[in-house]
C-alpha cells in the first residue's frame, strides 16, 4: 500500500449550515464515488474554508452527512485578494495500491481553481 493525497473543492451559494453541509456532502460523495474509496483506506481529512463561511465547519458537516469515522482537521483559508468566496477545499490522505490514479473533484464555481483539469 502507498499513501496518496486527493484534492477537491466546492463553492457554496451562501453561508448557511444547510448550504455548507450540502456542499460538503456532495464533495465527499463525489470524491468517494469517482475514486472508489473505502473507509478503511482513509487516514485523515483536512478541510479549509474561506473566512466568509462561519455558520458551521466542514468536519461537522461531514459527520452529519455520514462520514463520521475519520480524523478531521479544519483550517481557515488564507485571506488572499480576489480569492474565490464561499469555498471549501479538502485534502484526503489515503492508502491505495501503488500508482493508483486519483481523480480530483472541483464542483461548481470551484472549477475555477483548477482550469487545467477542465480544458
Amino acid at each position: 500500500m502507498h499513501m496518496q493525497a486527493l484534492r477537491g473543492a466546492v463553492q457554496v451559494p451562501e453561508d448557511s449550515q444547510e448550504a455548507v453541509t450540502s456542499g460538503v456532502r456532495e464533495l465527499l460523495h463525489t470524491l468517494f464515488e469517482q475514486n472508489t474509496i473505502t473507509s478503511e483506506e482513509v487516514v485523515s481529512v483536512f478541510f479549509s474554508q474561506t473566512g466568509d463561511l462561519r455558520s458551521t465547519n466542514p468536519a461537522t458537516a461531514a459527520r452529519e452527512s455520514g462520514y463520521g469515522s475519520y480524523a478531521y482537521f479544519c483550517l481557515q483559508e488564507l485571506d488572499v485578494e480576489n480569492s474565490l468566496p464561499r469555498t471549501i477545499r479538502v485534502l484526503i490522505h489515503l492508502y491505495r495500491a501503488e500508482n493508483t490514479p486519483l481523480i480530483p473533484v472541483y464542483i461548481g464555481g470551484a472549477r475555477k481553481l483548477r482550469p487545467d483539469l477542465f480544458e
